[in-house]
């Protein structure tokens, strides 16, 4: 029996990029269903100082959002870390796993 043959760089590049374009697309939409509720807040809470609305309810306000935002900042940034120590290791065990193959 012939082994089946050894794919392409073409064919490894296609499923290496499938893989990472789909964790940036997930991190493009989570990034905007985080980010557009706090924007919108903000946007509205400025337009309300613009009117002319009490300013102790607006500073609160923008203070609590701003908590917010930074909170969301730190999630975002720790769920890449992971991603991308997660991705390193996966790496390093298959690059092992692959020389320590061809090394006996």
């Amino acid at each position: 029996m012939k082994p089946p043959p050894k794919p392409t760089f073409s064919e490894l590049f296609k499923e290496d990029l499938r893989e990472h374009g789909s964790l940036l697309a997930a991190d493009a939409v989570k990034m905007l269903l985080l980010f557009v509720a706090p924007s919108i807040v903000l946007v509205g809470l400025k337009l309300m100082a613009e009117l002319g609305h009490p300013s102790i309810w607006l500073d609160r306000a923008e203070l609590v959002d701003s908590f917010v935002v930074f909170a969301m900042i730190l999630i975002l940034s720790f769920d890449t870390l992971g991603k991308m120590l997660a991705l390193t290791f996966s790496g390093w065990r298959t690059w092992f796993e692959t020389h320590s193959q061809t090394s006996s």
